[in-house]
């Protein structure tokens, strides 16, 4: 399952990004600009998010 929270966290974690989420210059935009942030994004997963049965 695919969710902006997974692509955010994913993001903030420098870790890979499935391919077929988004453009790949638009992943690299997105890269560079978590990369530059002086204070790391905290994502809570939850639910539905995490895939974990509610």
């Amino acid at each position: 399952m695919l969710s902006g929270t997974k692509l955010r966290k994913a993001l903030s974690e420098g870790a890979e990004v499935v391919d077929h989420f988004g453009r790949d210059e638009v992943l690299d935009h997105l890269k560079k600009y978590y990369a530059g942030l002086t204070e790391k994004v905290e994502v809570k997963m939850q639910g539905a998010a995490s895939g974990q049965a509610m």
